[in-house]
């Protein structure tokens, strides 16, 4: 008899659907034969990376032949002294999603539950199950988190609490007020993973910052960090968490020992140190924001006010017409896959032209639609 995979899953594993990533430049280009396109759909940095990375990357390859130190201590160091906290309070991992994978596999046993908010990012239901443990959404009406809604949800059961703060996709901020309050009430048995992969884009007077409570023994504590949006590193891949020293050493016992690459190394230590590029990131983000306010209200269309590098916008019908009018012209934005968001486009902040082409092409878009579902025989009005 073949062996059937399915059946000899581990739990969970069959429940798990695939990631569908953003679409590329080149996965367009192939489908559609143009080559003029711009992408604002998965968050990416429209300044490119770090030069301090790229040149650091550069002067790394020599190395490639050699693996990584499984913990770099001058890196550690670095990372630590940028976020106010000892090195051994600080697990490096491939990506911000190595880090949330590593405190499922810490930390979630088959017959927990999980508590995650009905609208945020994928990672955290996939995590879950990857481990046998029950997923607990978190109703989202109007599509806001509270701490009181997630309160609610949390049981005899409940093993972690997942919040992306901002959140993905909607870009909403959760209060300093509101995470004061869930962890005031939150018990010590369940682990709170804090996502802050957007922290940069937020206002600092209005994060909660937990930093100092992760890192002074608040053990059930995991904050979650990403080089990938504000230093221009997703394609290299490099992401860390904050927490208490014990929690971290539990992490790194279930870590995959040579989890950032020699490049992914010397390019963060790199960007660490490149404040104008950093500076230059957030303030065009800051303008590319307001660029797209400005041009949603003048057409006439609701915009979720954002914390991140991206806006949610209701475009008053299927989000996926309106997506897929875009991509012939060129524009590739994101359409989130839940229900709630069927009318809903994710824009990521470009440069002012980028935004500048895709103002146009919306405009073209939405008039093109509204034409098509007034022509004679569209069944329009019925």
């Amino acid at each position: 008899m073949a062996f059937d995979a399915e059946r000899n899953a581990a739990p969970g594993i069959t429940d798990i659907g695939h990631y569908v990533p953003g679409r590329t430049i080149a996965e367009v280009a192939r489908e559609l034969g143009i080559t003029d396109i711009i992408k604002l759909a998965s968050n990416e940095n429209p300044l490119g990376a770090s030069p301090k990375a790229v040149a650091a990357m550069a002067a790394t390859l020599e190395r490639g032949h050699q693996y990584p130190e499984v913990i770099n201590p001058v890196l550690q160091e670095a990372l630590g002294a940028a976020n106010g906290v000892a090195p051994e309070c600080v697990v490096t991992g491939n990506g911000a999603d190595s880090i949330l994978l590593t405190a499922a596999l810490a930390f979630l046993r088959p017959g927990d539950e999980v508590v995650v908010p009905q609208i945020t990012f994928d990672m955290y239901r996939i995590v879950t199950l990857t481990k046998g443990a029950t997923v607990v959404e978190v109703p989202m009406p109007d599509l806001e988190l509270t701490a009181g809604a997630i309160l609610d949800r949390v049981g005899k059961r409940t093993r972690m609490v997942f919040v992306c703060n901002p959140n993905n996709p909607t870009g909403a901020l959760f209060s300093r007020a509101a995470t004061q309050a869930l962890l005031a009430e939150l018990p010590e048995r369940v682990v709170l993973v804090h996502d802050e992969v957007y922290r940069d884009f937020a206002d600092p007077a209005e994060f909660p910052e937990l930093r100092p409570r992760a890192a002074g023994g608040q053990d059930n504590l995991i904050l979650v960090r990403s080089m990938a949006k504000a230093y221009g590193l997703a394609g290299v891949r490099f992401g860390y968490g904050i927490m208490a020293p014990d929690t971290a050493a539990l992490l790194h016992r279930v870590r995959p020992p040579f989890d950032t690459s020699v490049l992914a190394q010397a390019a963060a230590l790199a960007a660490l140190q490149d404040e104008q590029f950093l500076r230059r990131t957030l303030n065009l983000n800051r303008r590319g924001k307001q660029q797209l306010y400005a041009a949603f209200e003048q057409l006439g269309l609701a915009a979720v006010p954002s914390h991140a590098n991206f806006v949610l916008v209701n475009v008053g019908r299927p989000a996926a017409g309106v997506a897929q009018r875009l991509l012939e012209q060129g524009v590739i934005v994101r359409t989130p896959r839940h229900p709630a968001l069927a009318r809903y486009l994710r824009v990521s902040i470009g440069t002012a032209q980028e935004l500048e082409r895709f103002i146009a092409a919306l405009r073209r878009a939405l008039a093109e639609l509204t034409r098509d579902a007034e022509a004679p025989g569209s069944g329009a009005g019925r």
